[in-house]
């Protein structure tokens, strides 16, 4: 096994690389989403920023007399601008996908390339097997540490907290003349 990986040249060890690339991927979105979903559920007492913004970006269109009519909107757009590390939080669970995309196609070219240049079908069905196995190994990473679950709670949560919780207590301030100084009628 050893000689058959020293064989394989650097194509295999980019295939790898690719591979822990987007495995780490799959398991960062994961603990950031396993985060945001839990900071989202006390998301009147979080201190975690992007949900600060979020409040204060609710408050202000409410207190300027600009009701957000779709929470939801207003959300998705805030969680889409949201920057973890070098990426947004949306491209961490892409990553996976990109890799296995990338895995693929790498053990492709190198199955054309030596079936050209050595005319033998095993060693290029030996390459084409191994960025296929690998893309399963992403795939099933991907699966196992799948974020869709994760982001309807927290968009549900969020928007829960806006709708029912910050609206309410804004229009009561509004009713009590808490926002008499911003009309100037």
């Amino acid at each position: 096994m050893k000689e058959w990986m020293i064989s394989q040249g650097w194509p295999l060890y980019v295939m790898l690389g690719m591979t822990v690339f987007g495995m780490i991927g799959s398991i960062l979105s994961r603990i950031f989403y396993g985060k945001l979903a839990k900071e989202a559920q006390l998301c009147g007492t979080s201190d975690y920023p992007m949900l600060h913004y979020i409040r204060q970006k609710y408050s202000s269109y409410y207190k300027l007399g600009m009701r957000p009519g779709n929470a939801e909107a207003l959300v998705k757009r805030y969680l889409a601008l949201h920057r973890v590390g070098p990426l947004a939080l949306y491209s961490w669970k892409e990553a996976g996908n990109f890799m296995m995309g990338a895995v693929m196609l790498t053990g492709l070219i190198r199955g054309i390339y030596r079936f050209q240049t050595t005319m033998q079908t095993d060693s290029a069905l030996m390459d084409i097997g191994v960025g296929l196995v690998l893309a399963l190994g992403l795939r099933l990473t991907g699966k196992i540490f799948s974020v869709e679950r994760l982001q309807v709670i927290t968009l549900n949560a969020i928007c829960d907290y806006l709708e029912n919780y910050l609206k309410s207590k804004l229009a009561g301030e509004m009713h009590q003349g808490g926002f008499n100084r911003f009309c100037y009628d």
